[in-house]
């Protein structure tokens, strides 16, 4: 029995490549070293494969302490020493170990509690050399799975790995077809993988609005576009790899967003191979066994018809469901008649695509696909729902007050798109609960309308507080001016025509009026949403647009107010560079804030006239 304090000396030793770690953990060894030393059941020689500690593993070799029991022991997780270097990228001691048992049961088959193997540990830890070189010590078992049924390509594809997934999907075709326990292949998975593909992330300029600071996202949107890829479609090597790499690592900032141009570069490609290979092995509809493949091909078409016994997800439906919009386009432009696939409820495309409000989808499939085709907007589902009353569906409520606002404004704005894209008639059409879909909007949204109607007010208390101190400030500040007034005329004393000064007051008082002006013009707006109905109607214009003229209302008082500073500075003969340069730190500041603020409200009224283009007037 090894004592705890020897535990600890050799938990010590683990990470040194000394002498003397060489000459302790030999002596431990022989004390039998290959015990379980902790609660997870870990030996010594895992915590050195995780330390990567191959001097001291190869002393052991050498000198023949290591023997193949204790190569294959595990802890309680099922992971030999093989699967911790592996994890941890530990290239040297995997072929040390790898050799010592290279025969047919040897210890590249051990596999661990969730039936991985250290080939299977590669793929999801995206070790592409250590997969490579067990790869040719395990041909056989390449295609094996783990408990949950996943193969190594769904765990490159489940780690995000993309270059290593591009390497197994190019030399074992297969896998591409292989489906889990759940019925995703690789091809599935991806189509679930928004933040994998560009249009999911906050790089794409139709998702400005979606962090924290806009101006900050519209820098990163910007070069992320002109950014050279490091990566596109072929690997770059050697010294071209290491210069480009030695550019970008001093920029942390920079190496993100390469990172993510990388990333969505290779799952394209990633993506384009594993369709292409969908259409060469056809798709298989029923995955209950993989063992008939050959009997149980289908066409994209054959698979819409068995939708109700197909086990396996449309990949094209998953990507619309999750707004993938380059995989569609990808996938309908290899299989033009995946437009006819139809999910378990007997929705198409056109239906899901408005159901989960995917708006550049949708307007794609108006263009391209549907574009004089009324018979997809006249379908209805299994449920008699029309695509009037899919349109009313609504996610959950946001956290954030303004957030509540926006989504109300928007699922109003969604359902007018919708209703005047749609065929009159369908307002009148009931589904099986007896609801038209003017209904099912209101019963959906009552509870959001409530809580936007609240948040409103909430907010709007506080702003009407900070443009009624900034009014206040500038009437009080009309009475107050610097030099102040002649006692005996009664006007300013720096109008006096013996004083050279007399253009500057009359900005200074220009500059006070305009911020009482645009003060009162922000409180009596914001007065206006405080009274407002609060009606379903009233979010999809009148609230936006009066959110707008407030913001912008008080956004002028606050600039006028430092001008009006500036020019008190000015006049009192007290400008110095540090107060130039603050009022422009703070004017560029707040500039930038406006920005962020009203970027929603502005985009939102964009599309309200954008879609008010689109309205179609009815035959009579």
């Amino acid at each position: 029995m090894i004592s705890a304090n020897r535990r600890s000396e050799a938990y010590s030793y683990a990470s040194q490549k000394t002498l003397q770690a060489k000459s302790y953990f030999c002596c431990f060894w022989r004390e039998g070293g290959a015990t379980q030393l902790y609660d997870r059941g870990d030996t010594i020689l895992h915590f050195l494969a995780i330390s990567g500690n191959d001097e001291v593993i190869k002393e052991l070799l050498g000198k023949r302490l290591l023997t193949g029991a204790q190569l294959m022991k595990q802890n309680d997780r099922g992971d030999t020493a093989l699967h911790e270097a592996v994890r941890y990228g530990q290239k040297e001691i995997v072929e040390m170990m790898v050799n010592e048992e290279p025969g047919p049961g040897g210890l590249v088959l051990v596999r661990n509690e969730l039936g991985e193997t250290p080939l299977y540990v590669a793929a999801a830890s995206g070790e592409i050399e250590i997969f490579e070189f067990l790869e040719k010590h395990c041909q056989e078992i390449i295609s094996q799975r783990r408990n949950d049924g996943s193969t190594v390509l769904h765990a490159a594809v489940i780690g995000e790995h993309y270059r290593m997934a591009i390497h197994i999907a190019g030399s074992h075709e297969e896998l591409a077809q292989k489906h889990g326990d759940q019925g995703n292949t690789p091809l599935n998975l991806l189509a679930t993988m928004p933040s994998s593909f560009r249009s999911g992330s906050t790089y794409d300029l139709r998702n400005l609005g979606r962090t924290a600071f806009l101006p900050l996202q519209i820098i990163e949107a910007i070069t992320y576009r002109y950014m050279p890829p490091m990566y596109v479609e072929t690997k770059p090597t050697g010294d071209e790899e290491n210069q480009l790499n030695d550019k970008v690592a001093g920029f942390a900032w920079f190496q993100e967003v390469d990172d993510a141009k990388q990333k969505h570069i290779l799952t394209m490609a990633l993506a384009k191979n594993l369709i292409l290979q969908e259409k060469e092995w056809s798709r298989n509809v029923c995955c209950e066994d993989d063992n008939d493949d050959d009997s149980s091909e289908a066409s994209w078409s054959e698979f819409s018809s068995k939708k109700k016994k197909n086990k396996v997800p449309n990949p094209l439906i998953q990507a619309i469901i999750h707004g993938i919009a380059e995989l569609a386009h990808e996938i309908l432009k290899n299989y033009p008649d995946a437009v006819n696939s139809l999910d378990e409820k007997g929705r198409n495309i056109l239906h899901i695509a408005v159901k989960h409000k995917q708006a550049d989808l949708y307007d794609f499939f108006q263009r391209k696909v549907f574009d004089k085709d009324d018979r997809w907007r006249a379908d209805v589902d299994d449920e008699k729902n029309t695509i009037l009353h899919l349109a009313t569906y609504k996610d959950s409520i946001p956290n954030d007050p303004l957030g509540v606002i926006q989504k109300m404004a928007w699922d109003v704005l969604w359902f007018q798109r919708i209703m005047n894209d749609s065929c009159p008639h369908l307002m009148s059409v009931q589904n099986n609960e007896g609801m038209t879909a003017k209904e099912v909007f209101e019963k959906e949204h009552e509870g959001l309308r409530s809580a936007a109607e609240k948040a409103a007010k909430d907010m709007n208390q506080g702003l009407m507080v900070v443009a009624t101190l900034i009014g206040t400030v500038s009437f009080a500040a009309l009475f107050t001016i610097p030099g102040g007034f002649d006692q005996t005329k009664g006007s300013p004393i720096l109008f006096d025509e013996s004083n050279n000064k007399k253009q500057e007051m009359r900005l200074f008082l220009g500059y006070i009026g305009a911020t009482l002006f645009a003060s009162l013009l922000a409180l009596g707006t914001l007065l206006s949403i405080q009274l407002s109905r609060f009606n379903m109607e009233d979010f999809r214009v009148s609230l936006p647009l009066k959110f707008i003229l407030a913001i912008t209302g008080m956004f002028y008082s606050t600039t006028f107010t430092l001008t009006a500073c500036l020019q008190a500075y000015i006049l009192e003969d007290a400008m110095t560079e540090k107060c130039v340069f603050a009022l422009l730190a703070g004017s560029v500041l707040m500039c930038l804030v406006f920005i962020d603020v009203t970027f929603l409200p502005c985009n939102y009224m964009c599309n309200v006239f954008r879609y008010s283009l689109t309205y179609k007037s009815p035959k009579m």
